[in-house]
């Protein structure tokens, strides 16, 4: 598993313009919708990321710009977030998910609906970083299996020493290390079976 991840504010100008210069027309299209600059920035640096990750780590369609599927299954997968200054986009040969969030002032109760009794309880104790560990936890196990915010209820943490870890032996999580932000990888440890055989 390889991690990309930049901070848009260490972009000048000049970079910041060549990465909006390298976009695929398409993409240039979809990504000018947006209203505010900052999140046309985002999109732009994930663009790039995936890319640098795609022409690094996999073979694959630079038309398409997605891997190469031999024998109905992808060559690799990859998984984007952002938040706040941060990009981070995940890679792999087996799915992958990976979120990251920058504090704002957390709403819990969203949260709440796809938690467990235990884990109300962990978020009761009322500290900001719970909520974020225990949501980039829910959010990257859901990414790698392809459900987004649908598949939070998915993910139930078991606890030891106050800290939320897996219970499933089928995926591998990772911390990222951002100022001021959480983040979480999660990775299927197990071979990915091609559901057509």
């Amino acid at each position: 598993m390889k991690l990309l991840t930049a901070n848009i504010r260490l972009y000048s100008r000049e970079q910041s313009a060549d990465v909006f210069r390298r976009l695929r027309p398409v993409a240039a299209m979809r990504i000018n919708r947006l209203a505010i600059y900052d999140d046309r920035l985002r999109s732009a640096v994930a663009q790039q990321l995936v890319k640098e990750g795609m022409d690094c780590f996999f073979s694959h369609d630079r038309f398409a710009d997605r891997p190469y599927e031999q024998n109905g299954e992808a060559d690799g997968y990859f998984s984007i977030s952002h938040s706040g200054d941060y990009v981070a986009v995940a890679f792999s040969h087996r799915p992958v998910g990976v979120d990251i969030q920058c504090p704002v002032k957390p709403d819990q109760q969203a949260l709440y609906r796809f938690c467990t009794e235990e884990e109300r309880a962990y978020l009761d104790n009322g500290r900001q970083e719970c909520f974020f560990t225990l949501w980039t936890m829910k959010e990257a196990y859901a990414k790698m299996h392809g459900c987004g915010l649908s598949g939070l209820g998915m993910f139930h943490a078991l606890f030891y020493d106050g800290k939320p870890l897996c219970q499933y032996d089928d995926c591998h999580f990772e911390w990222i290390d951002l100022e001021g932000c959480y983040g979480c990888v999660c990775e299927l440890t197990t071979p990915c079976m091609n559901s057509a055989t």
